[in-house]
């Protein structure tokens, strides 16, 4: 289907003659919604892939109507991979935005099945590709790995989204993906991502388990990243369902900024979503720069922010909102920690006010430091941290963790030690930078947050310091090193708890011989030990010489006696461990088989410092431990002493019970025989006596289980065994073997037979040398029941299958199997053949050159696959396709199947014009060409492009340089087959050119003017003077005209074959003196009137520098462009109204230096 007139003139317009020369710029539009087919955006990148790399291509869109419903693009497959030069743009739809997005076109893609992976759209192996205004949407399988947008291989300078055209991405497992590692070189470099809402619907508002994403965002190998940007609109709005943002870099700087993750786009609310890891994760071995600034993260996760690994790289972390709404007032979400460094070089956790970040709403630390010895935490502000009820550890405000002194230095530090009612003092790492915060605590918090920051002062060279109150009841301190790695807030600190616990002393027997020894006790100012009743029980730093019960520390943080502050550690338990024996949980063991085997286990036994004594029944002892074992039937008493505090516990007496084996009596045994050795004999009458259920085994002589009951019944002629045992599990000898014999069973002896082979001509085979035991009537039948013989001895008969038949009047019968084979010629194989396939659809297939070793052939047969004989040559000549056997007979009269040949036609050549491409022949120019096609066939395959003459103007697979017409390809294969295409039309078309932009001179009175085309293209350029006969033309687009001395005005056109454009008219001025004019004021009041302070230049070729000032002589405007003017601001803001000074410097059209200057007054 061709495009429109009014569509080509279009694409004509903008793209610059892309119709003509395929490596051009070129714009495309999409105007259909189905998945493919002409006018789609599947068929606008296939066109976009197939013009070239060296300009940018542009796909704009315009599906008809503006409802959801028609600008909704389905796509049933996967799109083409974007390659190099393309931009993506569906802002350029007229339809309304959707939602709070840059958005206006639906990109849903439909998935049927489970594949393996799947996408919407693919950057692949490509540089300098964008994309806009889309809402890329899907339904969420996690199962599945679908990709919004894919970035594969190696790609650079990529954007997404933009202020006013983001996209909108959800309901894939991951939104943006891009991971290179399996392309060299691994990287996906200057990648911008901006003004995007990712796993939201397109309200920024809504999301779903269904409609969000896994992870959002997943990119690896990258070399410089943008998420966000430098101003508010060019943030994204990002959130996913399981996993948070990830981004792992290589090289290059990284960008994160005015970004909202984990929130909507109000910055108010969050999903019910709990994220593992980290909301935004920064990654990699770059060397560059990691700057987070001026986000908003919320939401649950274990860490808002995480960096890991940049071990090479410094990182900033300014301004942002962790775990807060919008305003930075109220908790929002809640994690583990705000942030998290793990394993880096060094960086700033704010710094300054003006860069403070506001942490808030961590159940533990705001900031956890790893493995990371610089790592400043600088002036910010926490809140309501640290709320949980677990207290089982010190709460603390900067973790750091695995900080080894052996790796450089001690860890930072600031205890304080003593305080009054103007003054705290303590010890911090010597010269530290300290910082003061003032207290705050949320309810349900564990300690005070060192909310505001108040000022800096330093510890001295020993440590040492003090700091004056000033009228404050209490102050939070921070300590940095002078290497930059910041200490843990002056936060109460106890030894860690499961030590302590492990270490407590517990008492017994009702006195008070308990403690609590803790080895650390920092920034407690008072501190006491109370009771479960909050009564004081000690003021040291260890707890002793307690009762049984529960204790917890005390501790004031951030100031004497300060109330708002006060830490409780967990209770600790000191408990009554007072000897006690319980026997509910007792396992009792007799004594079994006559041997001391007894044992008691399972005691449940209470107290501390214990000793056992077990005594039995004649008080003698007998063990020493809280088990005992080897015991004889008796009764037994445990007893334990407490040997400090001096108590007893008793348990028992336990009886331990002696236990015999079972005995079998065979007395009463009767054995029945089982006649023809059927399964009609039995063994019955044996007796078992023994302790609990008796357990039967019956084996036969082979050993297998063959009863499991006291009687053996229904069995066939043999030996068996009865063994037994019972519940004293004492070990019994079984039976002795008992016989069931077989009267009158027939056996046939085959130890002797010989069978002998039947000819394949004669009827000679036999199977002789059989004997048999009871036989009395015998009887051969064949395998169609016919008797062929009555001895046991069977003689001349055919190959086949023989069933030996034997019986007596007893009424046993017996009978065995036997085959008599044919006589197996040598066996004849196909030394040589040659096999030629039947081609072109005829029947001249052929099987010759036969050559036979092994046998020696007779005769001849070859018959079809439906068994129908065809020839009995040796050569198989003149046949189609099928499948044919050849049956050859030896000398011996044996025939065999030999050999089984296919023939089968190949495919006749293959013409596959689905991507064919035709471009029309353009004013005249035979410019056509026909690409596109592909032919798959037997190879060499010859071309012929024919007209409609049946004349060939080509033998290439591409036809180009054609003439409007109709043409069709002929393919000749390698095997001399012809196929023809359908005809493919070359329409001839007019377009419309665009005049040519040539734009007015000017020039000093008798110089040679120079007038030049501004976008030259292919053709022929025509200057004139309107009304008279004088003209000038060539193909360059640039003429030299002397002797100008007087104002002149142009006409231009431009030829392309038979194509003609409007007219340029153009003026060359004609000046007697170089001069600037400017206005002396401007009213730069935004009403459209005198907005603009812009000087004239007349003779100007370009400016050196156009700058203004104000009255003190600073500079408020500064520019280059001949073509900038002043629109009365400095940095964003209007200037006031008075006089101001402007100066330009530049160069005139004779090349020779200018520089004016004068005054303009600016009026409101």
């Amino acid at each position: 289907m061709k495009p429109t007139t009014g569509v080509l003139l279009l694409l004509v317009t903008i793209s610059c003659f892309c119709v003509l020369t395929p490596t051009m710029a070129a714009t495309f539009v999409v105007t259909s919604k189905a998945d493919s087919g002409p006018g789609t955006l599947r068929d606008a990148i296939t066109k976009a892939n197939s013009n070239g790399t060296a300009a940018k291509d542009y796909i704009y869109f315009n599906l008809p109507g503006t409802q959801p419903t028609d600008v909704t693009i389905t796509l049933l497959n996967d799109l083409p991979g974007l390659t190099s030069n393309i931009a993506v743009d569906a802002s350029t739809q007229t339809a309304p935005l959707l939602g709070a997005s840059g958005a206006r076109v639906f990109l849903y893609r439909q998935v049927t099945g489970a594949p393996a992976t799947y996408y919407a759209l693919r950057i692949d192996n490509a540089q300098q590709v964008e994309i806009y205004g889309l809402a890329i949407k899907n339904t969420l399988n996690s199962t599945i790995e679908g990709h919004g947008i894919e970035l594969s291989g190696t790609c650079s300078d990529i954007t997404i989204g933009g202020p006013g055209k983001g996209n909108v991405i959800n309901g894939y497992k991951y939104c943006i993906y891009g991971d290179s590692g399996n392309f060299d070189p691994k990287t996906i470099s200057k990648l911008v991502i901006q003004s995007n809402i990712i796993g939201f619907e397109e309200d920024g508002v809504t999301a779903t388990a269904q409609l969000s994403s896994y992870q959002p965002i997943l990119l690896t190998h990258l070399n410089g990243v943008t998420l966000g940007g430098n101003l508010p609109s060019l943030g994204n709005v990002i959130m996913g369902n399981y996993y948070g943002v990830s981004l792992r870099t290589e090289t290059g700087d990284v960008v994160v900024s005015f970004n909202k993750i984990g929130t909507d786009v109000n910055g108010t609310g969050v999903m019910n979503f709990s994220i593992r890891e980290e909301m935004l994760g920064i990654y990699g071995s770059t060397t560059g720069t990691v700057l987070i600034s001026d986000n908003q993260v919320a939401g649950v996760s274990i860490h808002g922010i995480g960096i890991l690994g940049l071990q090479n790289a410094t990182f900033r972390i300014l301004r942002n909102k962790i775990g807060t709404e919008i305003t930075g007032q109220s908790v929002l979400g809640q994690r583990s920690s705000g942030v998290l460094i793990t394993d880096c070089n060094q960086g700033v956790i704010g710094g300054a006010l003006a860069d403070k970040n506001i942490i808030a709403g961590c159940y533990d630390a705001p900031v956890t430091v790893v493995n990371a010895y610089r790592v400043t935490v600088s002036q910010n502000e926490m809140f309501c941290n640290n709320v949980t009820s677990l207290n089982q550890y010190p709460a603390n405000s900067i973790q750091l963790e695995n900080w080894y002194p052996t790796d450089g230095r001690p860890m930072p530090f600031v205890h304080v030690t003593a305080c009054t009612a103007t003054t705290l003092s303590g010890t911090a790492t010597p010269n530290a930078k300290m910082e003061v915060f003032t207290p705050y605590r949320c309810s349900g918090g564990q300690k005070c947050d060192g909310r505001n920051y108040i000022e800096t002062f330093f510890a001295g060279a020993d440590g040492k310091w003090t700091y004056a109150l000033k009228g404050r009841d209490g102050v939070i301190l921070s300590a940095t090193d002078a290497a930059g790695a910041t200490s843990d807030y002056s936060n109460p600190v106890w030894s860690e708890t499961v030590g302590l616990e492990r270490d407590i002393i517990h008492t017994a027997c009702g006195k008070s011989t308990g403690s609590i020894p803790n080895k650390l006790l920092y920034n407690a100012t008072p501190f006491h030990w109370e009771d479960e009743a909050g009564n004081t029980v000690g003021t040291d730093t260890s707890l002793i010489n307690v009762s049984a019960g529960k204790y917890r520390l005390v501790m004031y943080g951030g100031g004497c006696n300060k109330p708002e502050c006060i830490v409780y550690s967990p209770f600790f338990e000191v408990k009554d461990e007072t000897p006690l024996v319980k026997t509910t949980t007792a396992v009792i063991t007799p004594a079994t088989c006559g041997v001391n085997n007894g044992s008691i286990n399972g005691l449940q036994l209470q107290g501390i410092n214990l000793k056992f004594a077990w005594r039995n029944s004649a008080n003698v002892l007998v063990g020493t431990g809280p088990t005992i074992n080897n015991l004889a039937p008796d009764s037994y008493t445990l007893t334990i002493t407490d040997t400090v505090n001096g108590c007893t516990a008793m348990g028992g007496p336990f009886v331990i019970k002696g236990v015999a084996a079972p005995v079998l009596d065979a007395s009463g045994a009767v054995v029945k025989d089982a006649i023809c050795s059927q399964p009609t004999g039995s063994i019955t009458g044996l007796k078992v006596t023994g302790t609990g259920v008796v357990t039967y085994t019956w084996k036969d002589a082979s050993q297998q289980v063959v009863g499991n009951a006291p009687d053996l019944l229904n069995m066939p002629a043999g030996v068996y065994t009865l063994s037994f045992t019972d519940e004293s599990f004492c070990p019994a000898l079984p039976s002795a073997p008992f016989t069931i014999a077989a009267p009158g069973v027939i056996n046939i002896d085959q130890n002797a037979v010989v069978i002998k082979e039947a000819s394949c001509a004669v009827d000679d085979g036999g199977v002789t040398g059989l004997q048999a035991t009871n036989a009395e009537t015998v009887r051969w039948v064949d395998q169609n029941g016919l008797t062929v013989g009555n001895s046991l001895d069977l003689t001349n008969v055919p190959a086949g299958a023989y069933i030996l038949q034997i019986s007596n009047t007893t009424g046993c019968s017996a009978t065995a199997n036997f085959t008599v084979p044919k006589h197996k010629p040598v066996p004849m194989y196909v030394g040589q053949i040659n096999t030629q396939n039947p081609v072109c659809n005829l029947q001249n297939g052929s099987v010759t050159g036969l050559v036979v070793v092994g046998g020696t052939p007779a005769t001849y047969k070859w018959f079809d696959q439906s068994g129908t004989l065809i020839t009995q040559n040796k050569d198989l000549t003149n046949v189609g396709d099928g499948t044919y056997r050849l049956y050859i007979t030896d000398i011996e009269q044996c025939e065999q199947l030999v050999s089984t040949v296919s023939l089968k036609t190949p495919d006749l050549p293959v013409i596959d014009d689905k991507l064919a491409y035709v471009i029309d022949d353009v004013c005249n120019t035979t410019s056509g060409m026909i690409t596109g096609i592909s032919v798959a066939g037997k190879q060499p395959i010859s071309y012929a492009w024919l007209n409609e003459d049946s004349t060939v103007v080509s033998t290439s697979l591409r036809a180009d340089g054609l003439p409007g017409g109709d043409y069709t390809l002929q393919v000749t294969d390698g095997y001399g087959c012809i196929v023809n295409s359908r005809p493919f039309p070359v329409l001839m078309v007019d377009i419309l050119l665009l005049a040519p932009a040539a734009k007015d001179v000017t020039i000093m009175k008798g110089m040679t003017t120079e007038i030049k085309v501004n976008d030259k293209r292919i053709g022929i350029y025509t200057l004139f003077k309107p009304g008279t006969e004088w003209s000038e033309n060539n193909d360059s687009g640039l003429f030299r005209i002397p002797g100008i001395t007087e104002t002149t005005t142009f006409g231009m056109t431009y030829q392309f074959g038979d194509c003609v454009s409007p007219t340029t008219t153009l003026t060359v001025h004609v000046i007697d003196a170089i001069k600037v004019v400017a206005p002396t004021a401007f009213s730069p009041n935004g009403d459209g009137h005198n907005d603009i302070f812009k000087p004239k230049g007349y003779g100007l070729a370009s400016y050196n520098l156009f700058t203004v000032m104000d009255r003190w002589g600073n500079v408020v405007f500064s520019t280059k462009s001949i073509e900038a003017g002043w629109d009365g601001t400095f940095r964003g803001k209007k200037v006031e109204a008075g006089g101001y000074v402007w100066m330009i410097q530049g160069i005139d059209i004779l090349g020779h230096p200018v520089q004016e200057k004068g005054a303009v007054l600016v009026v409101y």
